[in-house]
C-alpha cells in the first residue's frame, strides 16, 4: 500500500473523530523553515507542519499508533487487510 495521503487521512479522521497522538499533546519534529528540531512544541502534527501540503504529498507527522488506527479503519472501510 503507498503511503496516505493527507485527504485519505483527514477522512479518517472526520468520520472517526480520530485525534492524533500529536494532536493530543505536544510533539516534536523537524522545523524546515529554521532547519532546527524542535522539542516538545504545541500544535505540530500532521494538519500544522509549518509548510504548505497537498494532497498529492504523503502525511506526515503521525505516529505509528496513528498508522495502525487509519489501516485499521481503511481495512474495515474497504474490506481488505492493511
Amino acid at each position: 500500500m503507498p503511503s496516505p495521503r493527507p485527504g485519505q487521512f483527514r477522512a479518517f479522521t472526520q468520520s472517526t473523530g480520530y485525534k492524533t497522538l500529536a494532536e493530543s499533546e505536544a510533539s516534536s519534529g523537524f522545523n524546515a523553515r529554521t532547519q532546527t528540531f524542535e522539542y516538545d512544541r504545541p500544535g505540530f502534527h500532521w494538519r500544522n507542519l509549518g509548510w504548505e501540503q497537498t494532497d498529492e504529498h504523503p502525511v506526515l507527522n503521525v505516529a505509528w499508533f496513528d498508522a495502525v488506527a487509519f489501516c485499521e479503519w481503511l481495512s474495515k472501510k474497504e474490506a481488505r487487510t492493511y
